[in-house]
């Protein structure tokens, strides 16, 4: 519901920031169907709560180190991300602490990854760009490239953010994080949504509007509503 909310918002302002002709009516629709969305804000957040919940029992009945656990402190973290950034690094760290008990070298890189990527939204910026410099792309192990790049640009996103009352400091971390997200780009398959969703932000961070709405409204007329995806794009 958050990032249905975030999107629907943005969608709002963003038709009334285009350069094409938009009614008054238009913004309105978007701004009575977050309205509708919002009385039915408990529902989601019931929702959600219940499928945390329910990973949560299953995770207290894998008190063994395993892969299955592993699975499961995944999925849960994934689902704090946008619930609660607390919770969603304490089970990034025990799903990375676990991966390095089993042996699992890849997966733990991407669990220190998602980690590093959320630590800035809870103050801990030196934490979290230290230990992200600390893993080489050189040396990773092959495949993790994707991750690697995006992790940093979501990282340096955040930390950009984080500086928003003081332009240039954030404008220097921008453009961390649009580097990176160039490096992104390189690896990804070019018919792949991913891809052109970091097209298009790679556009509007570098300020080729007319290229970036270009993008992401053809992006945004073939991806469902309630996705990460959808929200970004807006």
């Amino acid at each position: 519901m958050k990032r249905f909310g975030s999107a629907l918002v943005l969608v709002a302002c963003f038709l009334s920031s285009l350069a094409m002709p938009v009614t008054e009516m238009q913004v309105q629709q978007v701004l009575q169907r977050l309205d509708a969305e919002l009385e039915v804000r408990d529902m989601y957040i019931n929702k959600h709560q219940s499928r945390i919940d329910s990973l949560r029992l299953l995770l207290a009945q894998e008190t063994e180190p395993s892969n299955v656990r592993l699975g499961l402190l995944m999925a849960l973290a994934d689902e704090y991300v946008a619930f609660n950034a607390d919770s969603a690094v304490f089970f990034f760290d025990e799903g990375h602490k676990m991966s390095m008990k089993l042996g699992q070298d890849s997966l733990s890189v991407i669990f220190r990854l998602q980690r590093d990527t959320y630590l800035p939204l809870l103050g801990f910026i030196d934490e979290a760009i230290d230990d992200y410099d600390g893993i080489s792309v050189a040396t990773a192990y092959e495949g993790l490239e994707v991750a690697y790049y995006d992790a940093g640009r979501q990282m340096y996103s955040y930390i950009s953010s984080f500086y928003e009352k003081y332009p240039e400091e954030s404008a220097r971390w921008a453009e961390k994080s649009r580097l990176l997200q160039l490096q992104l780009l390189q690896c990804l398959d070019k018919k792949s949504l991913k891809y052109r969703l970091n097209l298009g932000e790679s556009y509007y961070s570098a300020g080729e509007n007319n290229k970036a709405r270009a993008v992401l409204l053809e992006l945004l007329a073939e991806i469902p509503e309630n996705t990460n995806i959808y929200a970004r794009a807006s």
